[in-house]
């Protein structure tokens, strides 16, 4: 976490406390930090590839851009989970879960956020939904939702782009029971989400070659013809 986004983070939390301590007569109530635990499968069924990915910070809206945990009660409404925060801001985190979980993998020749790795494709994604949902029920619910795309770093033509949608019930309405389930959606994501770029990023490939060959043939034709 950067110096700015530090200091941000305790803005967040000091106005959290204040308000806190105004309405329980000065007596603040603890922040709970939510740091999701997440950790990947010891094997996969698809194969390591030779190329490196970039990964780019998710896209959000305001609303979703911060530490703040969010609760969707209607559709249209969206409120904060009292005592609770990110460790970092939602698109910071993810990012940082992603590349972890990539990493971990072992199918990738490097995973890094770019400046200085020549990477073949980049990761783009955005932030649909990222909430708990309180429908008037004794739990929670979770809702993720995730568009991404794999764009091709040379020619920066999209060659892959799909809808991730996870989610899971709490048991019950607390913070133990929310990080828990959180975990739990995050790790399937992000295997999914590593399985499709392997797959997709290979499946690219080839069709780059066939293309590349294809070319080749139609020059060589072309010479023959004259």
């Amino acid at each position: 976490m950067s110096g700015i986004e530090f200091m941000r983070w305790l803005g967040l939390a000091g106005v959290s406390l204040v308000l806190s301590a105004c309405m329980l007569g000065g007596q603040p109530s603890p922040v709970t930090i939510m740091a999701p635990n997440v950790s990947m499968p010891a094997e996969f069924e698809v194969e390591a590839v030779d190329w490196s990915l970039q990964v780019q910070r998710p896209v959000a809206d305001q609303m979703r851009d911060s530490e703040r945990v969010l609760v969707r009660r209607t559709p249209s409404r969206l409120q904060v989970y009292p005592g609770a925060a990110w460790l970092d801001s939602t698109p910071e985190m993810l990012q940082s879960l992603i590349i972890r979980a990539m990493t971990d993998s072992q199918r990738f020749d490097g995973i890094g956020r770019g400046g200085g790795l020549r990477a073949r494709y980049r990761l783009v994604t955005e932030i649909r939904h990222f909430e708990a949902v309180d429908d008037g029920s004794d739990d929670l619910g979770v809702d993720l939702v995730i568009q991404a795309g794999l764009v091709h770093q040379r020619s920066s033509r999209q060659v892959a782009g799909h809808t991730f949608r996870h989610s899971a019930r709490s048991q019950g309405k607390g913070i133990g029971p929310l990080i828990e389930t959180w975990e739990g959606v995050l790790n399937e994501f992000l295997f999914d989400l590593t399985v499709w770029v392997v797959e997709q990023g290979a499946q690219a490939d080839a069709e780059l070659e066939q293309r590349l060959e294809d070319d080749e043939r139609r020059r060589w034709r072309d010479r023959d013809d004259r």
